[in-house]
């Protein structure tokens, strides 16, 4: 509705109200790309239940029309979610999921508001409070209940920051517009370029223009060539491997098995390639007694604001060399909990790579052994603390390990990368 005196009056328009049609195709196309359309979902119902609270309480029978048809909006809307592969399947295993917290998923933890990166996320929350004290335009009591919705699971979630800003988008100009007539900054009935000076404002829209450039020419380049910074990932043990041709399972730390699994995976059925333990896909493909064997490893004891344990499972950091019998592991040297175990291992395991980020053990009754065909000397082992700087461009899959050694995945190292 439209603000007027210090109430806004419920104005409904007919044409506004069939654009929520579209919400339907929003959320087939949402649900069959992503998890998150369940927090979209959620917003959806709170917008129309709020909504039909705001008539219920102003109109009483007289809403019954628009009742109804927001009913037939929230049941279209959800439905709209079982057009997918997956059927009610889906929701199901999304209910199984979403009820175990993941504090090992960065994104899933709470943000620390006293870093620099979510700076941006606490000067609009605190705008936003801002224009609640100051403002002078009617408040409307469905925006800002669903605002406060989104910021206390923002407080809760990293990845539901952005679901906040989208809001503030739509919902804060106004109120931002009053608290600069408040201070003086504008005047009632015009914006704040209004009391800028012509040239100011051409100046203003050619440095404008000239962002906009700029970003655009990043971004071109950004994607005409995507940078894998080898201080971050494993680049040059991949590439050891890839050139040393290990096969079979592999143990890789979670950050980087995904990276592990496309670059020396098996592509198709039948084909040679390495097997990882866990990856990023998580609890969509792996229980979570694997899960908790992979983080115990990797993590060590840690409490459950890191890591998220199964209640049956104990804390064993050793059983997943055992379990399934790995014939490599992948490590990052930052990992202490890791490195300490696989230094723990004795002569059972062997050092068969190591750079300054990471590491690459084999079993030692196949690497080690002189009368293994798998047999690898110490004159082919590379142990060194060796700097990872520069990058290699994405993918960075060694050659000859490419999904149809298509010549544009191949390894290519930049020339700011060290020897």
């Amino acid at each position: 509705g439209e603000g007027e005196g210090d109430r806004v009056p419920l104005v409904y328009s007919i044409a506004r109200i069939k654009l929520l049609w579209l919400v339907p195709i929003l959320m087939i196309l949402w649900t069959n790309s992503h998890g998150g359309f369940l927090a979209g979902y959620c917003v959806f119902l709170a917008y129309l239940g709020l909504r039909s609270l705001e008539l219920v309480l102003r109109q009483g029978w007289g809403a019954t029309g628009l009742l109804k048809r927001f009913a037939m909006f929230a049941a279209v809307g959800g439905l709209a979610t079982f057009i997918n592969p997956y059927g009610l399947d889906f929701h199901l295993w999304l209910f199984d999921d979403l009820r175990v917290p993941r504090p090992e998923i960065t994104e899933w933890r709470s943000p620390n508001l006293l870093e620099a990166q979510n700076m941006p996320f606490v000067l609009l929350a605190c705008t936003w409070l801002a224009t609640l004290v100051i403002s002078k335009r009617p408040k409307d009591f469905t925006q800002l209940v669903i605002l406060g919705l989104i910021l206390w699971q923002s407080l809760v979630h990293l990845r539901h920051i952005a679901f906040f800003a989208i809001a503030l988008g739509f919902w804060l100009p106004p109120h931002l517009d009053s608290l600069l007539q408040r201070f003086r900054i504008s005047k009632e009935g015009e914006s704040p370029a209004d009391a800028l000076s012509p040239m100011f404002l051409r100046v203003s829209w050619v440095g404008l223009a000239a962002a906009w450039l700029s970003c655009g020419v990043q971004l071109f380049f950004q994607c005409r060539e995507i940078k894998v910074e080898q201080g971050s990932y494993p680049v040059s043990a991949i590439r050891y491997i890839a050139g040393e041709k290990l096969e079979g399972k592999l143990f890789c730390t979670f950050n980087w098995a995904q990276y592990a699994l496309a670059a020396l995976g098996p592509h198709q059925p039948g084909e040679k390639g390495l097997l990882v333990h866990v990856d990023g896909r998580c609890r969509t493909s792996y229980s979570q007694q694997m899960l908790d064997e992979h983080f115990d490893f990797v993590m060590g004891n840690v409490g459950p604001e890191m890591r998220y344990r199964g209640p049956v499972n104990k804390f064993n950091p050793t059983i997943a060399l055992q379990r399934g019998n790995p014939d490599l592991a992948l490590i990052s040297r930052l990992q202490s909990p890791s490195v300490n175990v696989m230094q723990g291992q004795g002569t059972a395991w062997v050092l068969l790579y190591q750079d300054e980020l990471a590491q690459v053990w084999g079993r030692a009754t196949r690497y080690a052994d002189s009368t293994s065909p798998d047999f690898i000397p110490p004159a082919r082992r590379q142990i060194s603390d060796a700097k990872q700087g520069g990058f290699a461009i994405w993918p960075a899959i060694p050659t000859g390990h490419e999904p149809e050694a298509h010549p544009k995945n191949s390894l290519a190292i930049s020339q700011s990368n060290p020897k």
